[in-house]
C-alpha cells in the first residue's frame, strides 16, 4: 500500500509561501517496502531533491498544524524527514499509518 500527499496550493498561498507553488513537497509512505519518500523540485525546476528513509524504527512523528495545512516531521534512528504545508487530514492519516505499522510489527528489535 502506498499513501501519497502533496503540499496544498491554498495552504502555501495563505501562509505566504508563494515561492513554493511551483515546487511543492510530496510525501509518499510505502508500507510494502517500508520507506518514506519526500520529494521537492530544486530551484532551477530541472531536477528533484529526494529524501528516502526506511521507517522500521520510528522514534518520533511530529505534526505542526497551521490555520491552513500542517507540517509533518518523522524521525527514525537519527535521521529526520519533513514535509511542509500538506493538508491536516493527510498528516493525520500518515501518522495513523505509521503508528498502526509499528503496533503490528512484532519482529522489531528493542534497544536497551
Amino acid at each position: 500500500m502506498i499513501y501519497n500527499a502533496s503540499s496544498s496550493i491554498f495552504a502555501l498561498i495563505v501562509n505566504f509561501k508563494i515561492e513554493f507553488i511551483l515546487r511543492p513537497w510530496r510525501i509518499s509512505v510505502d508500507i510494502t517496502n517500508q520507506t518514506i519518500t519526500i520529494e521537492q523540485r530544486n530551484w532551477y525546476l530541472i531536477g528533484r531533491d529526494t529524501s528516502i528513509m526506511a521507517f522500521r524504527f520510528i522514534r518520533n512523528v511530529e505534526i505542526n498544524e497551521h490555520v491552513f495545512g500542517a507540517d509533518i516531521s518523522i524521525r527514525a534512528l537519527g535521521s529526520t524527514v519533513t514535509a511542509y504545508y500538506i493538508s491536516k487530514n493527510a498528516a493525520q492519516n500518515i501518522k495513523k499509518i505509521l503508528i498502526d505499522f509499528n503496533q503490528g510489527n512484532n519482529s522489531s528489535v528493542f534497544f536497551t
